[in-house]
């Protein structure tokens, strides 16, 4: 269950990660708060929204969720200990605040090089905290998370500009 929220006050993202674990107790989660989401064609600035992507594996692929430190050599230590077997893509998500985007960059590229992997930096928020991450293993108010997808998973990087998708949301498939 990916997860991203919107407009909502840093009280809440507790309560909306733990409502979302709670409702989907076999789910991975993973998701952030942001300013601003989009979904399809929609884009979502103003006000609270909520957008989720619900996937279900066969039992040979699965989705395993990582949180990154955002020290740059505890980040790379993180990755080390990753079981990179199985994994046919990732997905990225960070704080901007806290973690260097080069930084994150190099130690993914370091940690297994030929991984094709997308992501990108939570918006939003002036300063430190006002953005968050969660997954299973808790809320965040910095680092990254990385998603890995393993199993019979591939993930094809699309890149279109601006904040609209430039196609129909077809990145990750069966081989």
């Amino acid at each position: 269950l990916l997860l991203f929220v919107s407009a909502h006050s840093p009280r809440t993202w507790e309560s909306i990660a733990q409502y979302a674990t709670s409702s989907f107790p076999r789910a991975r989660l993973a998701g952030g708060a942001t300013r601003g989401t989009i979904a399809s064609l929609e884009a979502f600035e103003k006000g609270a929204s909520i957008v989720a992507l619900a996937a279900q594996f066969d039992g040979e692929s699965r989705l395993d969720v990582h949180h990154l430190p955002p020290e740059k050599s505890a980040m790379r230590r993180q990755l080390q200990t990753i079981d990179w077997s199985g994994v046919h893509g990732a997905m990225v998500i960070s704080d901007p605040y806290t973690v260097e985007g080069a930084e994150l960059v190099d130690a993914i590229e370091n940690a297994c090089p030929q991984l094709p992997w997308v992501g990108g930096a939570l918006c939003g928020g002036e300063t430190l905290g006002e953005r968050a991450l969660w997954s299973n293993a808790g809320l965040f108010k910095e680092g990254a998370l990385i998603l890995l997808l393993r199993g019979k998973l591939r993930l094809e990087p699309l890149v279109a500009p601006g904040v609209v998708p430039g196609g129909p949301p077809y990145i990750v498939r069966n081989k």
